[in-house]
């Protein structure tokens, strides 16, 4: 039930608020049922971690109160307004540690149902079977794959990509602990994975899991020989098909528009590097659109400043310590993606569950390392 929840938060068929449920549904598992005793440990270093982003919330929520923010919330979807989003970041990482690989798996498995849907789209020529929020209506006529992107069940295809990035990485995990039987289930979402990414051509979560499958495996001279040099040798001799795929055809770099959306929230963060919005959530309005920084950490610092920022580094390390490069994928998309940090989120809750799972299941599982 509660992966469910979390998933149905990103779909078109409810509101993301629907996420608020997991905490009574957590409460009634924990205390009525009694699901969780004895099973949910908080060790020094964790409580050390929560106190830390705790306190940084606090700190930044005083001049909140005192002062308001510089820019107010913009979204209207936001499910605190002006207040500090960094308590909800708290309230995901707290939540990720009680769901279990089980949880993770059906997650799984709703994304795999999810890009099969996407398929259909795309071989229909349109961008969604549900509800469309964007002015797309069809598939464009051409050879560039960034022009016939598929949402699936999500709003956007952005949306529909950041859950390939997750579902890969949920697969990276599960295999860094050896702990799937079924190695046939991990090359079937491997080969889900790669259609994922084709039908919704986001370029940095190509990227991402490109890069993350060289840092996970890349250190293996057998791997090296196998794997990376035919795949390079692929890259380079179809070099200006797949160059002209990342340009959309323009045969020049195209940032999406990210050079004046990363200037924006670069040079607000330089004016208030401190406090930054004083812990509302920052959001850019251009000529209408409303727009997020589309980089997880620079969002972060625009909306919380430095001080907050070092501090929720170090409460964070102390939670999850090294064990954080287990999800080295969503860390690179989220370079250029809003990949995390959200708030109270699907997203901020599985990359929480997927590093406590890491943690917990691999002082037992014979596992290799990062």
């Amino acid at each position: 039930m509660l992966s469910l929840i979390l998933y149905l938060s990103t779909t078109v068929f409810f509101p993301i608020y629907i996420i608020v449920l997991i905490i009574p549904l957590l409460l009634v598992k924990s205390f009525i049922f009694k699901k969780y005793n004895g099973k949910i440990i908080y060790n020094s270093s964790e409580l050390l971690g929560y106190i830390f982003i705790g306190g940084a919330a606090c700190f930044i929520a005083t001049f909140n109160i005192l002062n308001g923010p510089v820019v107010v919330n913009m979204q209207d979807k936001s499910l605190l307004g002006d207040i500090p989003f960094i308590f909800l970041i708290l309230v995901s990482i707290i939540l990720g540690k009680f769901l279990s690989l089980k949880d993770l798996r059906i997650i799984q498995a709703l994304i795999v149902v999810e890009i099969f849907i996407g398929v259909l789209e795309y071989i229909s020529g349109v961008p969604t079977f549900f509800k469309n929020i964007t002015v797309i209506t069809e598939l464009a006529d051409s050879d560039i794959l960034y022009q016939k992107k598929v949402f699936g069940v999500s709003a956007n295809s952005s949306a529909l990509a950041a859950k390939v990035v997750y579902l890969a990485t949920i697969s990276f995990m599960i295999d860094k602990l050896r702990i799937n039987k079924n190695n046939n289930i991990d090359k079937f979402i491997g080969l889900v994975v790669i259609v994922g990414l084709f039908i919704t051509f986001n370029r940095t979560a190509i990227l991402a899991i490109f890069l993350s499958f060289l840092f996970f495996y890349g250190r293996s001279i057998r791997n090296l020989i196998l794997i990376f040099l035919p795949l390079i040798s692929i890259i380079l001799y179809k070099w200006e098909d797949i160059y002209e795929q990342l340009t959309r055809g323009k045969n020049t770099v195209d940032y999406s528009g990210r050079d004046q959306i990363f200037s924006y929230f670069y040079n607000f963060w330089m004016d208030n590097i401190l406090l930054g919005n004083r812990g509302t959530k920052l959001w850019w309005d251009s000529y209408g659109s409303v727009w997020h920084a589309h980089n997880s950490y620079l969002e972060f610092l625009a909306s919380n400043g430095l001080l907050v920022f070092l501090f929720f580094v170090i409460g964070w390390l102390l939670i999850f310590r090294k064990a954080s490069l287990i999800v080295f994928p969503i860390l690179i998309y989220s370079i250029s993606q809003y990949g995390f940090l959200w708030g109270l989120s699907f997203y901020d809750v599985v990359l929480a569950a997927i590093i406590y799972i890491y943690i917990y299941e691999k002082p037992v599982a014979n596992t290799k390392e990062l």
